[in-house]
């Protein structure tokens, strides 16, 4: 998921660019234009709710994903720093 729909906006769905799918809705039983509009309000919002969710679970996994990437940086610098001190002692032998 590339945009944060934490974002994202309403749209206003009793404009004349949501004039067909309110229809659609009417053709299926919904009584007029607002309680139409209300349905697209609502399934909007679950929509975005569960984008909402899946883009707080990447964030979690990407920043786990840096956080192990950072432990193993901290576990080479220390080895290497290991390797180096070791050698060093060696040398002094």
């Amino acid at each position: 998921m590339l945009d944060n729909p934490n974002d994202d906006i309403m749209p206003d769905f009793m404009t004349g660019k949501y004039e067909d799918a309110r229809a659609r809705l009417i053709n299926k039983g919904i009584t007029n234009d607002v309680l139409a509009a209300e349905a697209l309000e609502t399934i909007w919002t679950l929509n975005n709710d569960t984008a909402k969710d899946a883009w707080a679970d990447q964030e979690e996994a990407a920043m786990r994903q840096a956080q192990e990437v950072q432990c193993v940086a901290v576990e080479q610098e220390q080895e290497c720093q290991q390797e180096l001190e070791d050698k060093q002692a060696a040398a002094h032998k």
